[in-house]
């Protein structure tokens, strides 16, 4: 599918997102990719999509039967749940977390912390 595709270009053609040289670069690149499947997840239906569902269902002389409203977003939410599921357990998005070396951006965090505080305590002493 589309999602395999789009994850192997972007692990192909931008292997420098993942690089672990510094920890600041780490955690916004990994911000970056949970934004962009949070993107993901939300592409399924646009607001617009919605309010279109919703008055074309529920229409009486111009106005949306609020009941309906409130039955088109308990729809949209299952189907976004639905669809977060499927992309968090699909093959591709597995394989995209993984490229993250997370215990590597946590030594260098600790490292980071343990300097300064060595550094403290160098000046108390």
């Amino acid at each position: 599918g589309v999602w395999q595709q789009l994850v192997d270009a972007l692990i192909a053609q931008l292997p420098a997102v993942f690089d672990l040289g510094f920890a600041d670069t780490i955690h916004a690149n990994y911000q970056a990719t949970s934004a962009f499947l949070k993107e993901m997840e939300s592409v399924v239906l646009t607001d617009e999509q919605i309010s279109m569902m919703a008055g074309a269902e529920g229409e009486v002389k111009g106005e949306v039967k609020e009941e309906v409203k409130e039955e088109v977003k308990e729809e949209v939410m299952r189907v976004r749940m639905m669809v977060r599921a499927r992309l968090e357990s699909h093959p591709a998005t597995i394989a995209l977390w993984k490229k993250w070396s997370l215990p590597v951006y946590f030594q260098l965090r600790f490292s980071e912390v343990t300097s300064l505080v060595d550094g403290s305590l160098a000046m108390v002493d």
